[in-house]
């Protein structure tokens, strides 16, 4: 028998192109990262990622991509300053830029290289001290 380590992601494919919760993630770097409220007064907004060390990561498996996306979307929630990659089967297809700022944002990068199918989403934390992800889409 096989120990499986659950998750609240449950099963199935996700569509590229629909909100994709990264705190339903599949698997998650042992340091570096957690997963918290998005509020603390108001536990039904959700769940978000924290990334607060460089190299962390949070992979989401199973997402089919209908075509090849062109841009990669990420709502970012406040305080959050640094760079993340976008990797689409542990290939690089997106840098993103992740602004300081003290509102909830959307940050938006160019993908290049990524393929049509389904394949394996992971984000990881390239550089800055703390990067808070609500969700992410490709369009």
């Amino acid at each position: 028998i096989r120990k499986v380590n659950p998750t609240l992601r449950g099963i199935g494919v996700t569509p590229s192109t629909s909100k994709i919760e990264l705190d339903r993630y599949s698997e998650i770097s042992q340091t570096g990262d957690s997963i918290d409220y998005l509020e603390r007064s108001n536990y039904f907004r959700g769940w978000k990622t924290v990334f607060y060390e460089p190299g962390a990561w949070v992979k989401y498996n199973t997402v089919e991509f209908s075509k090849a996306p062109k841009s990669v979307r990420l709502q970012i929630v406040p305080p959050s300053a640094g760079t993340l990659q976008v990797l689409q089967d542990e290939k690089v297809i997106a840098t993103v830029e992740i602004p300081s700022d003290r509102q909830l944002t959307t940050v938006t990068a160019k993908v290049n290289g990524a393929s049509k199918g389904v394949h394996h989403v992971k984000v990881r934390m390239v550089s800055g001290s703390k990067v808070q992800v609500d969700w992410l889409t490709f369009e």
